[in-house]
């Protein structure tokens, strides 16, 4: 009776409803079928990007590469490896000119002095000079590591394991011509330096800390320039 009485008034049944607090069930299927809406590439899914760093973003929107030089270099106010349906993907450069860039980052790796006095009769070899090529090398493996990462041509990279009072302070530069920044490139190598220094180095301590990974500068790109400020300036401001 009560469907009769309502088809009687001209009101047609309703769809689905809208949960208590989400978008209604077609759109949530949607997002989890992967399903394009227009105007998306039916490829990938991802499409334009209304308000996400990359494709599509408009400067207006604090998106792309204006967003992030408004920032001074300290990246953009946005997650540019988000799609707008809320999957992951790899930023579209295609647009950029290459143009030259430089990262440098450290790490530390803490050792007790006992270590510290060993590290030159090592029966594997110098553990210093293992873990700057092996620094050098996973540099070039960033992209195999790191699953967002872009292959970039990397015309430098160089890596310093130098002793200091406590442990084994490491430093990489790295340097591309490219179309976006090798931050991760000189990120990953004092990583595996400091895993490799590690691995030379547990038969004697299993106890060694990694600790201090940091990009420390970058130049290039529209996002601009970052120098990170030493280490006494960041005490004195926190206190």
């Amino acid at each position: 009776m009560k469907r009769e009485r309502g088809q009687r008034a001209g009101r047609e049944p309703r769809a689905d409803k809208p949960g208590k607090r989400g978008a209604p069930s077609g759109l949530t299927a949607r997002v989890h079928s992967g399903a394009a809406e227009p105007g998306e590439s039916a490829m990938d899914g991802h499409g334009p990007q209304r308000g996400v760093a990359g494709r599509g973003a408009t400067p207006a929107e604090g998106g792309g590469h204006a967003g992030r030089a408004a920032a001074g270099g300290q990246g953009g106010g946005r997650l540019s490896h988000y799609a707008a349906g809320g999957g992951v993907r790899m930023v579209d450069v295609s647009a950029k000119p290459p143009t030259y860039r430089e990262a440098e980052a450290r790490a530390f790796v803490a050792l007790r002095p006992a270590v510290l006095a060993a590290l030159h009769h090592n029966p594997k070899g110098d553990p210093l000079e293992i873990a700057r090529i092996a620094g050098i090398a996973g540099a070039k493996r960033t992209a195999e590591l790191i699953p967002l990462c872009h292959t970039l041509p990397l015309s430098r990279i160089q890596v310093e394991a130098r002793r200091v009072r406590g442990g084994v302070r490491l430093t990489s530069w790295v340097g591309t011509t490219a179309a976006t920044g090798v931050e991760m490139e000189a990120l990953t190598a004092v990583s595996i330096a400091a895993l490799t220094l590690y691995d030379m180095c547990k038969a004697l301590d299993h106890g060694i800390t990694i600790r201090d990974v940091e990009l420390t500068r970058k130049s290039g790109g529209l996002s601009g320039d970052f120098r990170r400020p030493p280490q006494g300036k960041r005490l004195r401001r926190r206190a």
